[in-house]
């Protein structure tokens, strides 16, 4: 199935096959059907995955298969990315990485570089509220932006690289997950797709290589490394295609 939307500002064209389709997609949202309709409230599903593998495609075409399939309920997907520090602090603070001190905004991406604590406190309202609002990260202004999407659905879809991550005051939030995904790929493979991102910017090859080598990279090891067990878990290989493992 051919599917195309702008993801974090940019078209992007993606193809999901009718296998993944079938056996893997249209099964996880009868699950979270499933929830809803055993716990009689909103059900909030985490999508976690390293950099590179799709994930933010993918909440968004999980989003469009809902609706064409089910009627009677609303889903939602939403980002972590309107959690990142602000850059002023970004700009203005240094951290110790592997004995070496750096300043934040050199990082960014990394976990250190989220604010958790206004994440908590989010996915607090999310199972608390009926209604509320979600921030973005807007790419052009390099900083969140707060309340910008209204969230009232009866599943919502978190999608971030740290939402599993075994680490303190991450771990925290695994508690508001009804549903845990978590998304993985070889890390040769994670390594060309970003560099291939990276180089549609306004990077050169070379320097979008030494970025992801010194960036996504090493964001997307620790994801890899350090999340919890997931309920669903899922493999893309080299072409793009989703596996259940």
């Amino acid at each position: 199935m051919k599917y195309s939307e702008y993801i974090n500002g940019l078209l992007v064209d993606a193809y999901f096959s009718e296998d993944s389709v079938n056996n893997i997609f249209l099964p996880l949202l009868d699950k979270l059907v499933e929830l809803h309709n055993v716990k009689n409230r909103r059900i909030v599903c985490f999508v976690a995955a390293p950099p590179g593998t799709g994930k933010s495609t993918l909440v968004s075409f999980l989003e469009y298969l809902f609706k064409k399939n089910y009627s009677t309920l609303k889903l939602q997907s939403l980002g972590m990315d309107g959690f990142h520090l602000y850059q002023d602090y970004l700009l203005t603070h240094e951290v110790n990485i592997d004995n070496k001190i750096v300043k934040m905004v050199e990082i960014k991406g990394n976990p250190l570089t989220f604010d958790v604590d206004r994440l908590n406190a989010k996915l607090n309202e999310l199972i608390s509220l009926k209604s509320l609002k979600w921030p973005i990260y807007d790419r052009t202004l390099h900083n969140p932006v707060e309340d910008q999407i209204e969230v009232d659905a009866d599943i919502v879809l978190v999608e971030g690289n740290y939402l599993l991550l075994d680490k303190p005051k991450w771990k925290d939030l695994i508690k508001y997950a009804d549903y845990k995904v978590f998304i993985d790929s070889d890390i040769e493979i994670l390594k060309k797709r970003l560099v291939e991102r990276k180089a549609k910017s306004s990077l050169s090859y070379d320097e979008a290589v030494k970025f992801v080598l010194n960036s996504d990279l090493k964001n997307a090891l620790i994801c890899k490394s350090s999340s919890v067990a997931p309920d669903l878990f899922i493999y893309t290989d080299k072409d793009g295609e989703f596996i259940k493992r």
